[in-house]
């Protein structure tokens, strides 16, 4: 799902993650490596244009992902280590609400317009937690 507006913070995330989906494919097919498993009926991306306050770009964004929004919060939960991530995830939302709550405040519309908890999307959004190269402890962490 691509998000396009001026004033939304989810927006460079989203193209981001876009463009790099789509490089990967003919990066895997030219050099001779088996590619990942394709869904056999694949969508076009939509476009959601979205404008107005980051509460409000953040309700349409959870009104049109709410489906993709729900089913990633709630494969998370279901994990093991789920509280655990969740525990390191408030250490960032904490640090966000300090000093970029105009993100926090879009990522409250998009979890208020799918009924998901803030706290659960947004630990949902921080992918750095399950990345290798992450070592990062509230022990650290300055606030």
């Amino acid at each position: 799902m691509l998000a396009t507006t001026r004033n939304s913070l989810l927006s460079p995330v989203v193209i981001a993650v876009t463009a790099v989906l789509a490089a990967i494919a003919p990066l895997s097919q030219a050099t001779g490596q088996t590619p990942a498993p394709q869904r056999t009926a694949a969508a076009p991306i939509p476009i959601v244009h979205v404008s107005g306050t980051h509460y409000e770009v953040g309700r349409q964004l959870g009104t049109a992902l709410r489906a993709n929004l729900v089913e990633e919060v709630e494969g998370m939960k279901a994990d093991e280590g789920w509280a655990t991530f969740k525990a390191e995830a408030e250490l960032f939302l904490q640090y966000s609400k300090k000093y970029v709550p105009e993100y926090v405040t879009e990522v409250q519309g998009a979890a208020d317009a799918a009924g998901l908890e803030l706290e659960d999307l947004f630990a949902t959004l921080c992918e750095e937690i399950g990345d290798q190269n992450y070592h990062f402890t509230s022990f650290g962490a300055r606030l």
